[in-house]
């Protein structure tokens, strides 16, 4: 009899384990194989310093991110300004 109440607990342990399986909400993603979540996807990087450098067309300066802004340096002065002025990340 305790065998056959053993039984039927462990049946009843698989049939809501089954039942509670995790299913996926969120869309699939091209060129990525496994699952992403999209909110903390595309957050923005915060480094300890600069970082995406571009030069200017003239080659006197140099636009970076860094710390959430945009910034400007003079490679003249080498002194960095910062070009963005919102005050949230840019």
């Amino acid at each position: 009899m305790k065998i056959f109440q053993l039984l039927n607990f462990l049946l009843l342990i698989q049939v809501l384990s089954a039942q509670a399986q995790w299913t996926n909400r969120y869309p699939k993603v091209q060129d990525h194989g496994g699952h992403i979540y999209l909110e903390g996807f595309e957050l923005p990087i915060l480094t300890s310093g600069p970082m995406d450098p571009a030069p200017a067309p003239d080659n006197d300066r140099i636009a970076f991110a860094a710390k959430g802004w945009l910034w400007m340096l003079d490679l003249n002065t080498m002194a960095a300004k910062r070009i963005t002025s919102s005050p949230g990340m840019d």
